[in-house]
């Protein structure tokens, strides 16, 4: 088939540590990239802009709300794994997840 019947396969996320990601480490690279973070603690939530926080024990970095996600992040939660876009908005990169796929809590 041509170009517009042709199926193409998404790249998987990238695996990155939350220091990484942390906006005081410049992840600018990464910036619209589909990004994945593991075995993290939630560590602030109610920051502004609809962000809150999380550690893999490499240093914090945040993940936003404007996804179609129930999750609920309450401090001191363990993610098994969290991937979503990491975007630039009001001063601070931030992952966000899509939907609730994204979202692996243990």
């Amino acid at each position: 088939e041509g170009a517009r019947g042709a199926l193409h396969t998404l790249p998987g996320p990238e695996p990155l540590s939350t220091a990484e990601l942390a906006t005081a480490a410049d992840p600018e690279q990464w910036e619209s990239v589909f990004v994945m973070v593991s075995d993290c603690e939630v560590t602030q939530t109610g920051l502004p802009y609809y962000t809150w926080a999380l550690d893999d024990g490499s240093g914090e970095c945040y993940a936003g709300t404007m996804g179609d996600f129930s999750y609920g992040p309450a401090a001191g939660d363990q993610i098994s794994s969290m991937t979503g876009m990491l975007w630039y908005s009001w001063d601070n990169f931030k992952i966000e997840p899509r939907d609730d796929s994204d979202i692996t809590v243990r």
